[in-house]
């Protein structure tokens, strides 16, 4: 019996160990310094899909993390499935806290950007305080092709 695709919210927190300038989509090339980040997303049709999905380096590239996410030297998911809690309120509550990487990740929003940068352990904090869950599917380690945190 196959098991109906669970929606949620996720985010994504990855470090940059170096500054990257690189293209997102057809825009113009941005600038991101070496920090780490969260990126804030939903998944209305599968999270554990689209979560594996971002962990993969190998992909068709669709959304702008996707042309980030290289760069990255570990990733690491957490997720929550309360439908109360959707990517706005989430990219909203770390931009209380974080600084904003402006008109990232947003194009089907009226929110700022949907991308924070700031230091590790804060983000981390944010994270715990906002009662997210980490995402350890059990076969993450032995899925081939997936980033490993």
């Amino acid at each position: 019996m196959r098991t109906r695709p669970r929606p949620g919210t996720y985010v994504l927190l990855f470090t940059l160990p170096h500054p990257v300038t690189c293209p997102i989509g057809i825009r113009r090339a941005m600038q991101f310094p070496k920090d780490s980040y969260i990126y804030v997303g939903s998944a209305k049709n599968g999270l554990d899909q689209r979560i594996t999905r971002h962990l993969r380096t190998t992909k068709k590239y669709h959304w702008h993390i996707d042309y980030l996410l290289p760069y990255a030297s570990t990733i690491q998911a957490y997720y929550t499935t309360d439908p109360a809690v959707t990517e706005c309120r989430l990219a909203a509550a770390f931009l209380q806290h974080h600084d904003p990487v402006p008109d990232f990740g947003n194009s089907d929003c009226a929110c700022p950007t949907h991308l924070i940068h700031g230091p590790a352990t804060s983000l981390t904090a944010t994270i715990h305080t906002l009662t997210l869950t980490a995402y350890e599917p059990e076969n993450l380690l032995t899925n081939h092709g997936l980033r490993h945190p």
